[in-house]
């Protein structure tokens, strides 16, 4: 029920408001306001207006976002002099860039050795084989553009999506480190569709207003060409992408570590950036705004980074509907913490905080199952300025969020955007709430470190008796007492090792009973016709099993200590019972199978939705 009215009042929050319905004013009124926000020389006017929502109704948001992202050149002052100079020069690039990267083999090869260019060479410099890896990103990318925004109407046009694919495939090609990750398709998304929103026939409004308007009107014309719109998109998601592509990234920079059991420390070789953020957010800035709800969180054990990812990846695009991210990035843009006035995202850390606490009533009486589920399936908001306004108060004000209940309050008022939090006396967690302890890794090399931690104990052990029948055989001497002490040593050595051995044993027997039970859980809600659940019913099933899973991976890789993953268990199978249950009426393809059809690729990214695995190169 909460689902099917959570449906309505999302289609009823956002209707009359899509953009296949939406039409710019006439251009003399976009004029007038281009010269009120851009042709002044303090910037503070259009931030501020862009910061509180005050762009919504605007025709020109995204030369807007051109100049806070620093496409146009922008401190603290607004330089629209030099913008049609330099949009000229991304423009050119662009068509640079394209030209670099469209590679024809045949062309490319017709002066080379054949047994260099022909489509089987294998030959790092065979033109051919730029070709097809060129294919396979372009593959990659395109399953990706398919899935973009359904609903709307824009991104299911082709030429769209080929814009889309070009966009993609040159920043990848242009950015081969990162090369291109699952999420940069809906970054893009909104820019393009806003980009060929507010765009215009430049030659059809210079004749019909540069004898009332004056040549002037040049300036906002060149910035709005259509035929350009591929372009700008291209420079306006590059320079975001170079904002948020540590979070893209699977390894934490060289020369800075993290534990992450613990967001101050720097011990954790594993931690990402975009890990630590999550953490950092959860740990430290809703542990300061809101105590109970940090303490309930901490007490299921759900990590921030299994839900919170993807709030931070794609700026919330999944949370809200595309009108309201618009809004929302408005604010992330604006924002800025810098001495030069340039965007940041700092913003975002607070409006995660902000969702956080507008959910807090329903989250601090929920399970664990029941929290993932609403934290992966936001309701629905009538304003996402909400968040805004309350990320900016929790920004300024240090101490307790004053929308929530203070340490040793006994009064509350009543919000009617939120329910009660519990009456429980607020008690503040101790330092050691979080483990900062390091698990031992079990991940995909635990068997070369058995073998090894087996190996020193075996040559420990040998050692250990040869020396003492060497002794017992041997005359007293001089030097029994310390051949005695290192005896000891040894022996207290081998046991310690032997302990270790036996601890990394049992948690891969009981990380493997958790996947076997997992694997089960999931293929029953997939597979299984008469269980009389909805499809949604299902997949939030499905939703937390997946997200338990990457728990399980979390705690063989080592980034969690073992003890923080035993929350309540799946239902309990026997030992032999899975296969059992599962003849009756499952059928699983195997993974050869898989690999036969060539859908190996489509079934990884079947298996993450909700975007809360990665598949690195290393894990494929």
């Amino acid at each position: 029920e909460r689902s099917m009215s959570e449906d309505f009042l999302r289609s009823s929050f956002n209707s009359g408001v899509s953009g296949e319905t939406w039409s710019p004013p006439d251009f003399p009124d976009r004029w007038k306001e281009y010269c009120e926000l851009f042709r002044v020389e303090d910037a503070t006017t259009l931030k501020s207006k862009a910061l509180l929502g005050g762009l919504k109704e605007t025709s020109l948001r995204s030369v807007a976002w051109k100049s806070f992202l620093g496409v146009l050149p922008n401190t603290n002052k607004i330089n629209h002099k030099e913008w049609k100079k330099v949009i000229a020069i991304h423009r050119r690039s662009y068509d640079s860039l394209l030209q670099q990267y469209q590679i024809d083999p045949r062309e490319a090869g017709r002066h080379m050795d054949a047994t260099v260019s022909n489509p089987l060479s294998l030959e790092s410099d065979s033109p051919w084989m730029t070709f097809w890896q060129n294919e396979e990103l372009q593959k990659e990318i395109e399953q990706d553009i398919l899935r973009t925004y359904p609903e709307k109407e824009f991104f299911q046009r082709n030429s769209v999506r080929e814009m889309m694919l070009r966009i993609l495939f040159v920043y990848a090609r242009q950015n081969p480190q990162l090369s291109y990750k699952q999420g940069m398709h809906e970054l893009l998304a909104p820019i393009l569709y806003l980009t060929e929103r507010e765009s215009v026939d430049q030659n059809e409004i210079k004749n019909n207003f540069n004898s009332t308007l004056g040549g002037e009107i040049e300036e906002l014309t060149n910035l709005l060409d259509k035929n350009y719109v591929e372009h700008d998109s291209f420079a306006t998601f590059e320079h975001l992408m170079n904002l948020v592509k540590p979070w893209f990234q699977s390894d934490h920079p060289a020369g800075r570590r993290r534990d992450l059991n613990s967001p101050l420390s720097d011990s954790d070789e594993n931690s990402s950036p975009v890990v630590e953020k999550c953490r950092m957010i959860q740990y430290v800035i809703l542990r300061e705004k809101d105590p109970e709800l940090y303490q309930k969180l901490t007490s299921l054990k759900i990590e921030p980074q299994l839900y919170m990812m993807r709030w931070i990846r794609l700026l919330m695009g999944r949370e809200f509907h595309l009108d309201d991210v618009l809004v929302l990035w408005d604010s992330m843009f604006s924002y800025s913490d810098k001495p030069d006035g340039s965007a940041d995202l700092q913003l975002i850390d607070y409006i995660c905080v902000a969702m956080l606490i507008y959910i807090r009533g329903q989250i601090l009486g929920m399970d664990y199952s029941s929290a993932m589920r609403r934290l992966f399936k936001y309701p629905p908001v009538e304003d996402p300025l909400l968040f805004v306004e309350q990320a900016l108060n929790l920004q300024q004000n240090p101490g307790v969020s004053p929308f929530v209940t203070p340490v040793g309050s006994t009064n509350q008022k009543s919000n009617p955007n939120r329910e009660h939090s519990s009456k429980k006396t607020l008690v503040a967690p101790a330092d050691n709430t979080v483990n900062r302890t390091r698990a031992p890794s079990a991940s995909g090399k635990e068997e070369n470190i058995l073998n090894r931690i087996k190996s020193v104990v075996d040559k420990a052990s040998t050692s250990s008796t040869t020396q003492r029948t060497t002794s017992s055989s041997a005359p007293p001497s001089s030097s029994s007492a310390t051949s005695n002490s290192s005896n000891l040593k040894r022996a207290s050595n081998i046991s310690t090792a032997e302990e270790q051995l036996q601890k990394m044993k049992n948690l891969q027997a009981h990380m493997a009973n958790r996947l076997e039970r997992i694997i089960y859980s999931i293929q029953k809600e997939m597979l299984e016709k008469s269980s009389g659940k909805s499809e949604e019913e299902k997949m939030d099933a499905i939703m937390v099993a997946v997200a338990e899973m990457k728990q399980v991976k979390d705690v063989l890789s080592g980034l969690l200590p073992p003890e923080s993953f035993y929350f309540e268990d799946l239902p309990s199978l026997s030992k032999g019972s899975t296969s059992a249950a599962l003849d009756e009426s499952i059928e699983i393809p195997s993974i050869t199978s898989l690999r036969d059809n060539n859908d190996l690729k489509l079934q990884r990214r079947s298996s993450d939705p909700f975007g809360i695995a990665e598949f690195s190169e290393e894990n494929s």
